[in-house]
């Protein structure tokens, strides 16, 4: 290591930064820490240190396109000319990829709305998009929509307890009520539903909402859309591209008010096809509940450094998502739907 790095790296630490140092360059990660896919514990581990081998090594896992695209932003200039190896995964999906940097970036410009760019990407869109970067980007030229499209985590509890707890006391108060049974139609027979009903089919809409969560990102989010389609490349983008290619923006980490109303609206409109409305009430408050737990729980694993292991094995499995296997591990909340439907990330990757 040169003199200017070693003194650089001293100084910095003196300031209580958080360095480390890559192919003969050094980068202050300080600003980055708590973002860092594995936990800003990772990082203060090798304060300080060469971490070369360790990005390249599968222990704990061979980082990706994206991890040293963003390593690149914080190197120290004036320190040392080396930048990162570019070094493709070949178990990525799209290993193919053409590598993109936050500064390098010349398809999209980062100082406009996004929004209005992405039709002009084409074929470039989905390499492009399952390329991350350490930015907060922008989605809309109007101040209003764009308010809109962001939400802070503590949004969710306070908008959507209100409305599970509306749902209860209605789908309760209809159930206990005398003299106005409920009866459920199963084909074969009636079954009258009663208030003692409630705890159950609480809990069977939130393992309803387990798989809502499960399809709605396979299939909706993950969606390849035609490269031709101005439509359903906007449509991807808003519903999910955006957070692929900044996953570490924290206002766009759980579902907007506006957005999540209307999906719930059309979930529970499904529910009432085929059940009477007290039930459908019911199983959408559970479907709430669930909801809730998949959002903080998203929040979390992104944003929080999580000591339990439970928590701690979600938030590596939901790394890999992001930056190796975007075409496995649909599960966020849990993998339970990822075992039966063959996209479960191996524990080897």
């Amino acid at each position: 290591m040169g003199g200017s790095e070693e003194n650089s790296l001293r100084q910095r630490e003196g300031q209580g930064r958080l360095c480390v140092r890559y192919s003969g360059a050094l980068y202050d990660v300080t600003k980055f820490a708590h973002r860092h896919p594995g936990g800003r514990d990772w990082l203060v581990r090798f304060s300080g240190q060469d971490v070369t081998e360790v990005m390249h090594s599968s222990t704990p896992h061979r980082h990706s396109e994206g991890a040293f695209s963003i390593l690149a932003g914080y190197r120290v200039k004036g320190v040392a000319e080396d930048t990162p190896q570019q070094e493709t995964s070949t178990d990525s999906d799209y290993s193919n990829a053409p590598y993109y940097s936050a500064q390098e970036d010349s398809l999209v410009d980062w100082s406009r709305p996004m929004l209005s760019q992405i039709p002009g990407l084409g074929e470039n869109y989905i390499h492009w998009v399952h390329q991350p970067v350490d930015l907060n980007l922008r989605l809309f030229q109007s101040d209003m929509l764009e308010w809109l499209s962001k939400a802070p985590w503590y949004l969710v509890p306070l908008y959507w307890i209100p409305v599970a707890l509306g749902l209860l006391w209605a789908s309760w108060a209809t159930l206990s009520a005398e003299g106005q049974p409920v009866f459920w139609n199963l084909i074969v027979a009636d079954l009258r539903v009663t208030a003692g009903w409630l705890p159950i089919l609480v809990v069977v809409g939130v393992v309803l909402w387990t798989f809502c969560e499960y399809a709605f990102h396979r299939w909706l989010f993950h969606m390849t859309p035609p490269s031709s389609s101005t439509f359903f490349l906007l449509l991807h983008f808003l519903l999910h591209g955006h957070h692929h290619k900044a996953p570490m923006d924290s206002s766009r980490l759980v579902f907007p008010p506006v957005p999540a109303s209307v999906l719930g609206g059309v979930i529970f409109c499904v529910y009432s096809i085929f059940v009477p409305r007290a039930v459908a009430e019911a199983l959408f408050a559970g479907t709430v509940m669930g909801y809730m737990a998949y959002d903080l729980t998203h929040y979390y694993i992104h944003h929080g450094s999580p000591t339990s292991p439970y928590f701690a094995r979600l938030k590596r499995y939901h790394v890999k998502h992001h930056f190796q296997h975007q075409q496995l591990g649909f599960g966020i909340s849990s993998k339970l739907w990822d075992y039966p439907f063959g996209t479960l990330i191996p524990d080897t990757d």
